[in-house]
């Protein structure tokens, strides 16, 4: 498997502190040249940005900490140490959060395939449900609104995951 942002990101600081001018190090990290100005591409780091809250967030910040230290003369390896663990501090907060929707996830999962369970529990036992349904009156009018409930109790429960998903992110 391919390094994550903060693995190069440690590497990198890694390499800058045995003396390694930055663009080399960026370049032995990253397999790719620098550009013009010693920075990595931009391209490269949103290859190892997996971060879910928003495309290149963490590629973004590392950039910008790199001119921050560039332009104010610091070093750059504690630099890309404190970033790096930023962004594994991310990623952790990010495997928590699909660990706790989890549950809510195939618990919705069950519920929605409750109504198909019915339907052949119905025919398990005897009755005809496809029948009653067919028939008009009640049957027909339960069908429809059971089935209207349905699609809004999925679209509902969507909507509230992808809420819970994206809570605390910085858009």
């Amino acid at each position: 498997m391919a390094p994550d942002l903060a693995e190069v990101l440690a590497a990198t600081s890694a390499a800058l502190r045995s003396g390694s001018p930055p663009g080399e190090a960026w370049r032995r990290t990253l397999g790719s040249p620098t550009g013009p100005d010693g920075l990595p591409a931009w391209g490269s780091l949103v290859a190892l940005d997996r971060s879910p809250g928003g495309q290149g967030r963490h590629a973004r910040a590392v950039l910008a900490a790199c001119r921050l230290a560039r332009s104010l003369g610091a070093p750059l390896a504690p630099v890309l140490d404190r970033v790096a663990e930023a962004v594994a501090a991310d990623a952790e907060l990010d495997a928590e959060r699909r660990a706790a929707l989890a549950g809510p996830r195939s618990t919705a999962a069950v519920l929605g395939w409750l109504p198909v369970l019915g339907l052949l529990l119905g025919f398990a036992l005897g009755a005809d449900p496809v029948e009653v349904v067919l028939r008009g009156g009640l049957g027909a009018a339960s069908a429809l609104l059971g089935g209207a409930l349905l699609l809004l109790g999925r679209w509902w429960t969507a909507r509230l995951l992808a809420h819970a998903a994206s809570a605390g992110d910085i858009g």
